[in-house]
């Protein structure tokens, strides 16, 4: 994961001070004018600001301000599952199932790309190394119920969503060693 995201240069860290900490959500790294309400960010955004948005926690309400920003910031909290579910279905351009409690705080996601969603062995091992939240497809009825009793989330995407992520990914990295990558299909035939 690390990986995918921008970064800072570890050696340009060490001869600078870090003036405040947040909660570690995610890899990576954003620099922007600071600002501290979700349209307040969204509007300088639009004027093609770069920013990051600085808030003692987010909310569902913030979703369009952290979209327009380079990072989130927060002070206590993190994100909740809502929250998530609304990343996820922002990040795919696709509508979501959830199986579980909107106010959950995520620390830990777990991905199944395919029919993952059939296997209970898989939440077994998503749950034992202490996940939050498990995104996978085709998610089997009886396993949701057991997902949902035991306080681990879900978010179901169709089949084909859950594979052009990771078909993107794998792209992404043959493409960074120089081989040319095309796609027999660019849209999901399920959210058309």
């Amino acid at each position: 994961n690390q990986l995918l995201h921008k970064s800072f240069d570890a050696d340009e860290l060490k001869r600078h001070s870090a003036i405040a900490e947040g909660l570690p959500a995610s890899p990576g790294s954003g620099a922007g004018r600071v600002y501290f309400t979700a349209d307040e960010a969204k509007a300088a955004h639009a004027k093609g600001e770069r920013v990051v948005l600085v808030r003692n926690e987010t909310s569902p309400e913030d979703i369009e301000g952290m979209a327009a920003s380079e990072g989130v910031l927060t002070v206590h909290g993190g994100m909740t599952f809502s929250q998530f579910a609304a990343n996820t279905e922002r990040v795919i351009g696709a509508r979501v199932r959830t199986i579980g409690s909107g106010e959950k705080i995520i620390a830990m996601a777990a991905v199944s790309t395919g029919a993952g969603g059939g296997d209970r062995e898989m939440f077994e091992k998503v749950r034992a190394a202490g996940a939050d939240v498990v995104v996978t497809a085709e998610v089997r009825h009886d396993v949701a119920i057991k997902c949902a009793a035991s306080g681990l989330c879900v978010i179901e995407l169709t089949h084909y969503d859950s594979e052009k992520c990771a078909r993107n990914i794998l792209a992404g990295l043959l493409e960074a060693r120089g081989v040319d990558c095309i796609f027999a299909s660019e849209s999901s035939p399920y959210n058309e």
